[in-house]
């Protein structure tokens, strides 16, 4: 019986051929996260193939390089009334909008 403090259920068992583990152990042999795993074979995934097809590491979410440095200038809009190019952007969740560059700077 599984009893413990962090364990509040029992672990799913997964059979790769003639070898039954739970996740966490295929986790530690493959390197596939757990969440992947789960993923799968919500997916419908075949189990061995769930476990021991590695992760495409192009696909992960990318973290921004440089979250507080320069950033890319706003697109330019055009006024529908006079034509007028403007600008809109925000800046730690507050909209901004400027029509000629002396409002920029």
């Amino acid at each position: 019986m599984y009893q413990g403090f962090a364990m509040s259920m029992k672990p799913r068992i997964l059979t790769v051929g003639k070898v039954a583990r739970p996740i966490s152990e295929w986790v530690e042999l493959h390197g596939v996260p757990a969440s992947t795993i789960r993923a799968r074979i919500t997916l419908g995934w075949p189990i061995d193939q769930t476990v021991t097809v590695t992760v495409d590491r192009r696909f992960r979410p990318q973290m921004k390089a440089n979250a507080g440095g320069p950033q890319p200038c706003p697109q330019l809009w055009k006024e529908k009334g006079t034509g007028q190019a403007f600008c809109k952007w925000m800046t730690s969740g507050e909209r901004h909008s400027a029509t000629s560059p002396g409002e920029l700077w």
